[in-house]
């Protein structure tokens, strides 16, 4: 992330305030249901008070390292400059499919990439970026790869393992 924001300038791209993040619903929005998947994106309004920037730059570049199913792209680019571009990246291509579907509507201001988030320079570099000036990372498991039987056996095959390797300890 420190390479990622090595030439910004100015105020810190997240802010945060004690007492910023409550739990709640987002105000004004209901869920989306694509696919058989209802998904209503966590602390939205939160995340749009802590990374929308009070005087944007002309040219905004928001970096979304966990894009899911656009939830939070689409609530960012709803309050952002016109010339605001998101690059949203996602390792899950069924999400990618249904978020592109989401963000439609704003057209070229958003590209999407396939990969982990965890190269934050790569990401950059495959979008044709020297540098981001938000960057989200949300990071959790997502409710539609818990539903998922592909991801669902995944996971059991990792929790086998972790029991494996906990009993060969003792």
């Amino acid at each position: 992330l420190r390479s990622a924001l090595a030439g910004h300038r100015g105020p810190s791209p997240v802010r945060m305030r004690h007492g910023a993040l409550s739990p709640g619903r987002p105000r004004g929005r209901r869920a989306v249901t694509t696919l058989g998947f209802s998904h209503e994106p966590v602390l939205r309004d939160e995340v749009v008070t802590l990374l929308s920037p009070d005087a944007p730059r002309p040219g905004l570049r928001v970096l979304d390292l966990t894009l899911g199913l656009g939830g939070h792209a689409e609530a960012l680019l709803e309050v952002l400059p016109a010339d605001a571009t998101l690059v949203g990246v996602d390792r899950d291509e069924r999400a990618i499919a249904i978020a592109r579907r989401r963000l439609e509507r704003f057209g070229d201001r958003v590209r999407f990439l396939h990969g982990r988030f965890g190269d934050v320079a790569a990401r950059l570099a495959e979008a044709g970026w020297d540098r981001a000036d938000v960057v989200l990372a949300d990071l959790g498991v997502s409710s539609m790869q818990l539903r998922s039987e592909e991801h669902t056996s995944e996971l059991q095959s990792h929790s086998d393992l972790v029991c494996r390797l906990l009993l060969e300890k003792k």
